[in-house]
C-alpha cells in the first residue's frame, strides 16, 4: 500500500483568509493563497494561545481543546512549504529544533467530513502568552 502526503494545511492565524488585516504574514498568505483553494472553515484538536502578534497552536489536553481555523488545498505543496516552513520557523532537517514542527494531523470541515491536513505545531514556550479558550483567533 503507498503512502500518500496530504494535498491539505490547516490555518488557524496570520495564514487564513480572513486574517486580511494582520500585520505578519502579507506575503506568504498572498502567496498562499495564490496557490491554493479554501475549503472553508476546519477545526482539530489543540490549545491555542495568543503569543502577541500572532497565535499559536499546541497539542489538546482534555477532549474538549479545539482550534478553530481554515483549511487550504494545495495545487503545489512542495512548492508552498518551501515558502511556509522558512517564515514558521520550520527546519526540515532538525524537525524538533525551530518554533514550529509540520505534522500531519486530522481535522473536520464545518460540513463534518474528516480529513488528514498538515499544520504547524508549536514548539517553543509559552511564558507571557494567553490561552485562547474558544479557540478562534481574530486579526
Amino acid at each position: 500500500m503507498a503512502v500518500t502526503t496530504p494535498r491539505h494545511l490547516f490555518v488557524y492565524g496570520t495564514l487564513m483568509t480572513a486574517a486580511g488585516g494582520a500585520l505578519l504574514g502579507g506575503v506568504e498568505r498572498r502567496m498562499l493563497h495564490g496557490g491554493s483553494r479554501s475549503l472553508g472553515p476546519a477545526m482539530m484538536a489543540g490549545r491555542l494561545f495568543d503569543a502577541g502578534r500572532y497565535p499559536v497552536l499546541v497539542d489538546a489536553r482534555a477532549p474538549s481543546d479545539v482550534v478553530h481555523g481554515e483549511v487550504l488545498e494545495l495545487e503545489y505543496p512542495p512548492t508552498m512549504f518551501a515558502i511556509l516552513d522558512p517564515y514558521e520557523g520550520f527546519d526540515t532537517t532538525r524537525p524538533n529544533a525551530g518554533l514550529y514542527r509540520r505534522e500531519v494531523r486530522p481535522v473536520r470541515l464545518a460540513d463534518d467530513t474528516g480529513l488528514d491536513a498538515w499544520v504547524y505545531v508549536y514548539l517553543g514556550p509559552l511564558t507571557g502568552s494567553r490561552h485562547i479558550a474558544d479557540g478562534r483567533w481574530t486579526a
